[in-house]
């Protein structure tokens, strides 16, 4: 699956669920084999120049005693239970496929995945991204995590109707390898996103566009409607 940024754009709550093959329980110490991983890292004269990006989140997961690795995933939609889960068990088998291609490394942190689900029909049923983001700014200050920059902490995965339904075709999982413009998606949240916040700064410079445009009307009449273009639902002059 690819993954779909949305708007320009963890620690578990309670009901959470995992997804299929994720180990119940991460250990409470760093496991040997990422410290052996991130040891060959180190041992490289090159160590930020050579490391790929599986060695890249071994070396900070051991240096922030992060014990699993894994998104958090939203279920913002709860039309078909057994869509839902032909959709995460994919998730799950497409992170576990790519992570192979990486190696040792990979293998590790396959043994670390672990998808921290919300699952949850009354709380999250049609969602907002403001609710699901709010939720996560709140765990995080419950967690207090060390490395508050990792992937985990940054970015969450929404799946809402669109995404479900991405994934099938006439009722049946896509195959493997669809056509690109056909291809499953998910949408990736950036947890710091203010969506008041753009929306000030996108009318600001919407209002700009227009004062610019009738300040080049040196007659002052009106923009005629024929100038009219429409962007995120809202008439802009042109």
């Amino acid at each position: 699956m690819d993954t779909r940024v949305t708007e320009t754009h963890i620690t578990e709550g309670e009901g959470d669920h995992r997804a299929p093959h994720s180990p119940k329980n991460a250990p409470d110490t760093p496991s040997d084999n990422i410290q052996v991983a991130v040891a060959k890292i180190q041992a490289s004269g090159s160590e930020f120049l050579l490391e790929n990006e599986a060695q890249r989140i071994l070396r900070e997961m051991l240096q922030t005693d992060q014990k699993a690795w894994g998104f958090k995933v939203y279920r913002l939609t709860y039309k078909d239970n057994s869509k839902w889960k032909e959709f995460i068990g994919k998730l799950d088998t497409e992170a576990r496929k790519n992570l192979k291609k990486s190696g040792p490394e990979g293998d590790t942190l396959i043994e670390k995945l672990n998808w921290a689900v919300e699952d949850d029909k009354e709380k999250w049923d049609g969602a907002s991204f403001a609710h699901v983001r709010d939720h996560i700014k709140k765990l995080i200050d419950i967690e207090k995590p060390t490395n508050k920059s990792a992937a985990r902490y940054v970015v969450c995965i929404a799946v809402d109707d669109e995404c479900l339904e991405s994934a099938f075709l006439d009722g049946q999982l896509k195959v493997d390898n669809p056509p690109l413009r056909q291809w499953p998606f998910i949408k990736a949240l950036d947890v710091d996103f203010d969506e008041e916040k753009a929306r000030r700064e996108r009318l600001e410079k919407e209002q700009g566009y227009r004062e610019y445009l009738q300040s080049c009307q040196g007659d002052g009449k009106e923009i005629t409607e024929n100038q009219w273009i429409y962007e995120h639902d809202e008439p802009i002059k042109t």
